[in-house]
């Protein structure tokens, strides 16, 4: 259970980290930046299951082990990705086709995504993909549509491009995510002079819009983006993203969403704020990944996240063609 002082959390009104993005290998993709973005607007109630930390004994971890159906990677075209091979179930990478630094590697299932509709770089490529997908193909909706940058455009825009998406549920009998909101609790810009919604309130926002759709917009899984902090302690991040993962739930339940995928995370620690020394041993990162694998994720409370891909391009998962201790936790 958090102690007192850390529930004092509750008093900070907004807590947000941006750390500067490294260059896709692919320009067209124009990629997620490498980046946390972490808001502390955390309550004062958590569950006793919800931030215990005391050095649970690793399960399967992020990365190791026999292949999970519910543990994916998130790479881009930079890293070698050998060492994944054969332990994960599932991988992303921004676009709609396998990255080159996938080739001849098990990466488990690949979920295509688009990235945005509204330029011809990324539109293009996904109808070209489209005729080679199986039935029953997983997909992904566009990418961060409530952070400038990223695919960046209000509810109501993301539901006219939505079909590019829903074609393939008659075509393909595919399952389909909703877009991948960052874990941002505030608007961060305005769009036509009117405040573009954040996170979870983005996401109300669009559900309740595919639901008047005609035709109705379903999904198999609300998507969800989710970063810690370096500034927090592991039980504080993970304070956050059970409230923020429970809000996301919650919208599943109301629209009748079968599963949540946090098809985008890190815990805050990642290169960018940490030595090479605390990722050789392990350090913060490989406790969150073990209360993540332990806790978080056997809460039945959490049943509804059945997928979760760390953000490889943060740095800490590989050294070289190796994994970290952090890769390996």
């Amino acid at each position: 259970m958090l102690s007192t002082s850390q529930s004092l959390l509750s008093i900070f009104s907004l807590f947000c980290t941006i750390v500067q993005a490294k260059p896709h290998a692919n320009a067209h993709w124009h990629q997620h930046s490498s980046r946390a973005v972490a808001v502390a607007a955390l309550s004062t109630t958590t569950t006793s299951t919800s931030s215990s930390t005391a050095s649970p004994s690793p399960s399967s971890g992020a990365t190791t082990g026999s292949s999970s159906p519910n543990i994916g990677v998130l790479y881009d075209g930079t890293s070698d990705l050998a060492a994944f091979s054969g332990k994960v179930g599932f991988s992303v990478d921004w676009s709609p086709v396998p990255l080159g630094s996938s080739d001849n590697l098990d990466l488990g299932t690949f979920f295509p995504q688009l990235w945005t509709f509204q330029d011809s770089n990324h539109l293009n490529p996904w109808t070209n993909a489209a005729p080679s997908w199986p039935s029953g193909i997983s997909l992904i909706g566009f990418n961060e549509p409530d952070m400038p940058g990223q695919s960046w455009m209000t509810p109501s825009t993301a539901i006219s491009g939505w079909h590019y998406l829903a074609q393939y549920q008659s075509s393909l009998g595919a399952l389909i995510s909703t877009p991948g909101v960052s874990n941002s609790v505030v608007s961060l810009g305005t769009i036509d002079d009117v405040a573009n919604p954040g996170g979870q309130e983005w996401m109300s926002q669009f559900l309740s819009l595919a639901a008047s759709n005609s035709p109705k917009y379903t999904f198999q899984a609300i998507s969800m983006h989710w970063y810690g902090s370096s500034s927090l302690t592991v039980d504080e991040n993970g304070a956050m993203l059970n409230e923020q993962a429970g809000a996301m739930i919650q919208l599943a339940e109301t629209y009748d969403i079968p599963e949540v995928w946090i098809t985008e995370m890190g815990s805050g620690y990642d290169a960018s704020s940490t030595t090479q020394e605390d990722v050789d041993i392990c350090g913060f990162q490989c406790q969150f990944i073990q209360w993540l694998e332990s806790i978080f994720m056997k809460n039945t409370s959490n049943s509804k996240i059945t997928h979760y891909a760390y953000n490889e391009h943060l740095g800490t998962l590989l050294n070289g063609d190796s994994l970290t201790a952090s890769g390996s936790a």
